[in-house]
């Protein structure tokens, strides 16, 4: 090793070794650590009290069994979100989607409140309504024995 190489590295020894001194943060005096501001109210008791009531107000709206408007918000590969304006976004799976292929966020599409749970905080939907069964339409529309031409979209192992 050189001379200059040894120098530097018992320069580079002397930083490594050196001790930095701490200085321990000191509150100011009038500090209250009692004091959390996530658990103060900025509210008053009646102001709370009407706020709660126009709260469960647009609470109220939405109930179960509802055909409503929703925005779609999110969509993945497996589910789709949905914003009725409820205090929590609903998610519907991607499989009710197979005959919407187009279906993009930002479209509006009417949605199904198949069960709405207030205490938990969470909405079931469906992207049409239960009863929607095309075979209650098709026998509405057919009568037994009618020939009708028909485009196969998919087969399952039933049918």
């Amino acid at each position: 090793m050189s001379e200059n190489e040894n120098t530097i590295n018992a320069e580079a020894m002397n930083v490594e070794t050196k001790e930095t001194k701490r200085v321990k943060p000191v509150p100011a005096a009038d500090f209250d650590w009692s004091t959390d501001v996530k658990k103060h109210d900025n509210y008053k008791a009646d102001d709370r009290a009407k706020m709660e009531q126009m709260y469960e107000k647009t609470m109220s709206q939405i109930g179960d069994h509802e055909v409503i408007d929703g925005t779609v918000v999110a969509k993945t590969s497996r589910e789709v979100v949905v914003n009725i304006g409820f205090k929590s976004d609903g998610i519907i799976p991607i499989s009710e989607f197979r005959h919407n292929p187009d279906l993009k966020v930002g479209d509006v599409i009417e949605v199904y409140v198949k069960e709405l749970d207030k205490d938990a905080n969470r909405i079931s939907l469906g992207y049409k309504k239960d009863e929607d069964n095309p075979w209650v339409k098709f026998a509405a529309e057919y009568n037994v024995g009618d020939v009708v031409d028909a485009k196969v979209v998919s087969i399952t192992p039933f049918g």
